[in-house]
């Protein structure tokens, strides 16, 4: 990353640190949540109504900026319904079913292989996915967000995923299943764990109908034996998670105030090395020098981002540095505004949790964090 002295640049990779600070916001939105669920329909309609329409008069330039990205996804007509992939496989043995740890509140999302903006299906009846959907839209409120910001966060995906080529692997990771989940979001939230997924037999062998055919010297090597086809779909699987992931993190570091965390699958992304930045401090940077307007970042983020290599398990994937070229050429500009980068982060980083904060007294004052249930 960008160490806050010089305009030297060093990359930042995995870790597991998270924003101890942040875990306070999160907690009171989860509760406060957790309250409006405990309310009639009727009441909790009738509290969601009062609380966006006061939110629609929540000025700040970063809110300005928000309404303008959803405005944009609606009128692009992107958004679609659940796209099917085909028939679903399952492995007989499970990985460890996932924890309940904190995501991104969402009634849409992006979906990778196919580049669809689509509902999230969840399961259950009509009420209960309708039940669902006002818990996101007041969870999003009592965090400091718009409604719809989840759109946005889709939008930026869609935005920067600028490599179509690994698609089919893709597709591949969602047809097969553990449980409810996809092997990819398996694979990711395991990894590096005592309980990281394996790949199975059938598996593998599917793996190599899809990927071995053809005369290539690699579709060859592919279908050499199920050792060289697990290490292909091992490295094919680490090349797209640094690739997506990557994305992910700067799609929500973008939206998310300060002073909530990333996902925990995502943690790697926020954490901060003695005089370096973290990936989501520069995001707030340069997100601050366009006016709070995640758009042209992430349309730089697309235009400057590298390749896939090809064939997916024949390299790595690093997408840092483009990156750090394009957070290296932003920092004249941040000295300029405020003398310093660590001026101007904290500055940048003071103003959008402000305006989070006064997002979050509203909804809780409309709301409700305690008192009866209605």
């Amino acid at each position: 990353m960008i160490r806050t002295t010089a305009l030297t640049s060093l990359m930042l990779f995995a870790g597991t640190t998270t924003v101890c600070c942040a875990q306070t916001a999160l907690d009171l939105a989860r509760a406060a949540a957790e309250e409006f669920s405990s309310k009639s329909a009727s009441k909790q309609k009738k509290l969601l109504q009062q609380v966006c329409a006061a939110a629609g008069d929540a000025q700040a330039p970063y809110f300005d900026a928000l309404r303008a990205s959803i405005e944009d996804v609606r009128a692009s007509e992107r958004l679609h319904a659940k796209s099917k992939l085909g028939k679903t496989k399952k492995a007989r043995r499970r990985a460890p079913d996932a924890d309940a740890s904190w995501r991104l509140p969402a009634s849409v999302t992006y979906r990778y292989g196919v580049a669809r903006i689509e509902p999230v299906i969840r399961s259950g009846g009509r009420s209960q996915r309708q039940a669902a959907q006002r818990r996101a839209t007041a969870e999003l409120l009592l965090l400091g967000m718009l409604p719809d910001t989840d759109l946005v966060v889709a939008d930026l995906q869609s935005r920067m995923d600028s490599d179509r080529s690994a698609d089919a692997f893709m597709r591949f990771l969602e047809l097969w299943r553990n449980g409810d989940e996809s092997f990819y979001e398996a694979l990711d939230r395991t990894a590096g764990t005592e309980d990281s997924v394996f790949f199975y037999d059938a598996m593998l062998g599917d793996y190599v109908s899809e990927f071995g055919k053809g005369k290539t010297e690699a579709a060859k090597q592919l279908a050499r034996s199920l050792d060289a086809a697990h290490d292909a779909l091992h490295e094919s699987f680490l090349a797209y998670r640094q690739y997506r992931a990557f994305r992910e993190a700067l799609a929500l570091s973008m939206v998310l105030p300060p002073d909530v965390p990333l996902p925990a699958h995502l943690t790697r992304y926020e954490r901060q090395e003695q005089g370096l930045y973290s990936l989501r401090q520069q995001v707030t940077m340069l997100l601050a020098l366009h006016d709070y307007d995640p758009r042209p970042v992430a349309q730089l983020v697309s235009e400057s981002a590298p390749p896939l290599p090809a064939p997916l398990w024949s390299g790595s994937y690093d997408p840092y540095p483009a990156w750090n070229a394009l957070f290296q050429r932003a920092i004249p500009d941040m000295v300029e505004a405020s003398g310093e980068t660590t001026k101007f982060l904290e500055e940048a980083e003071k103003r959008r949790t402000a305006r989070a904060e006064e997002l979050r007294l509203l909804a809780r004052g409309v709301l409700g964090a305690a008192g009866t249930r209605g």
